[in-house]
């Protein structure tokens, strides 16, 4: 719940900043500056897990031992983060104008105007995500998760006072307030607890946290470089006015499904994979891509085909009092697009973490870093040709770059398990086709509120097949809170 209250509140400030100020270019140099600061904050976001089995120390030692040891983790991350957001900001004119090569420079003026905000924000987040993994490792994580949802909420609310009050950059101050409420929570629970931080960068880079830089780096590496090829994207849509944010609203969806469904599965199994990779190594790996396929599909396929079958008129009704009719015909052509690569979206989730409990760290760093390359040879020489071939290029570069993925964790046998995961989704995607038939059934034009009605009927036909036919489903998420999937 804690999930999906965040990113609902996440994507609401995307929305309340439309509906104030309409498309344009305003709203586009906000959103390119939120692709410099989206890394960063998933960067943190992968440290709620990474960082756990660094803040434990094994064996009988003494409280006071712990809590020393669990300062120093997190005061080097914090320096990571500090040395990572420091690069950015240097990195500030360059990015804004990469990123805004398209507008004017009054749109430039106000991208790099965000970007220093977004970046204190995002270092905010880092800190907090380090704290959080020393509430996890503590059984805490309850608090952890209601700071988060209640900092999302606090910055929605921000974001929609600041941007009637400054405009867009009103928008990236709310996502500061947020950030800096969830910082502060975390901060002052772990001093109850005994937790002392301080900003470390120095010690960082000095040779007893060099090993540290390495896992803190890796573990965030993938889902940094996901968003690092946003940004390029979304260089190249800049000089199509609205462009950005049409598909802003179109990622955000897609991903948004991936996020509830193989993303937060795949975590929850983690301690139970890295159990069994000590023991069966890469074999693990390879049944745990089969495991989290076989259930998260039943979320993932039918959310996904009614996205896609029901874009328009459903979806594009819903925008239509923000978008201007171009930006919504492209909105729905862009998630029709995206659609297509949600599934090997998800299975880039789930090996990503696999190779985190198999401890590949240095595969990691050079998988994100062939990603970058992957994904700029592809989209870059597009730029020109418009935004629904800068799409399709973002789509298939997503395909290739997941399929590396697999077979760089997977091994020999990749192409053998995925096609086990494939079959295992097959039920998912035979009962999903529901939507298909009921958008079919309303014709070509459907009033919106016949539509809406067909989706609606679809979802319950889907809900009762998924209990008549696999009731297994069921039995299997029992197992969730033992880190186990049968």
């Amino acid at each position: 719940m804690s999930v999906l209250l965040t990113t609902v509140f996440g994507a609401g400030q995307a929305v309340v900043l439309v509906a104030i100020l309409g498309q344009g270019e305003r709203t586009d140099a906000f959103f390119a500056a939120y692709a410099v600061y989206l890394p960063l904050v998933l960067w943190a976001a992968a440290l709620r897990a990474s960082v756990v089995p660094l803040v434990l120390v094994p064996g009988d030692v003494s409280d006071d031992h712990r809590r020393a040891h669990a300062s120093v983790v997190v005061s080097r991350v914090l320096g990571i983060g500090a040395l990572a957001s420091i690069a950015l900001l240097a990195a500030a004119p360059l990015l804004a104008a990469g990123l805004g090569h398209g507008m004017t420079a009054d749109g430039r003026r106000l991208l790099l105007e965000c970007i220093p905000l977004l970046v204190l924000a995002g270092f905010l987040h880092f800190g907090a995500g380090a704290l959080s993994a020393v509430l996890s490792a503590t059984h805490r994580f309850v608090f952890s998760a209601f700071a988060y949802t209640a900092g999302s909420g606090i910055a929605l609310g921000a974001s929609a006072l600041f941007v009637l009050w400054l405009g867009a950059i009103g928008t990236a101050i709310g996502v500061l307030v947020g950030a800096t409420c969830i910082a502060i929570a975390h901060a002052e629970y772990a001093r109850r607890l005994g937790v002392r931080v301080r900003v470390s960068p120095v010690d960082a880079v000095r040779h007893g946290g060099r090993g540290l830089l390495l896992k803190v780096a890796a573990g965030g590496a993938l889902l940094a470089a996901q968003q690092a090829d946003l940004a390029i994207t979304l260089s190249r849509l800049s000089s199509a006015r609205g462009a950005i944010t049409s598909f802003t609203y179109a990622y955000m969806l897609i991903n948004l499904i991936a996020n509830l469904s193989f993303s937060p599965l795949s975590l929850a199994l983690m301690p139970g994979l890295v159990r069994d990779a000590t023991a069966t190594g890469i074999a693990a790996a390879r049944a745990q891509l089969v495991r989290v396929a076989s259930v998260a599909s039943y979320l993932l396929l039918p959310s996904v085909i009614a996205a896609a079958a029901f874009a328009e008129p459903v979806i594009s009704a819903v925008v239509s009092g923000l978008l201007n009719p171009t930006g919504v015909d492209r909105l729905v052509t862009m998630i029709r697009v995206l659609a297509i690569v949600a599934v090997p979206t998800g299975f880039f989730f789930v090996s990503g973490n696999a190779l985190h409990a198999l401890q590949r760290w240095s595969r990691v760093m050079w998988l994100a870093a062939a990603s970058v390359a992957i994904h700029a040879a592809i989209v870059l020489p597009l730029g020109g040709l418009g935004p629904d071939a800068i799409t399709w290029a973002h789509a298939g570069s997503m395909l290739i770059i997941a399929a590396l993925l697999v077979r760089a964790t997977m091994g020999s046998e990749a192409w053998r398990v995925l096609g086990s995961a494939l079959g295992r989704m097959a039920p998912a995607a035979a009962m999903a086709l529901v939507f298909v038939v009921a958008r079919l059934a309303v014709g070509h034009r459907p009033s919106v509120a016949l539509a809406a009605g067909a989706l609606v009927l679809a979802s319950a036909s889907y809900v009762l097949l998924l209990l008549t036919f696999r009731p297994e489903v069921r039995a299997r998420l029992r197992w969730l809170p033992a880190g186990r999937l049968r």
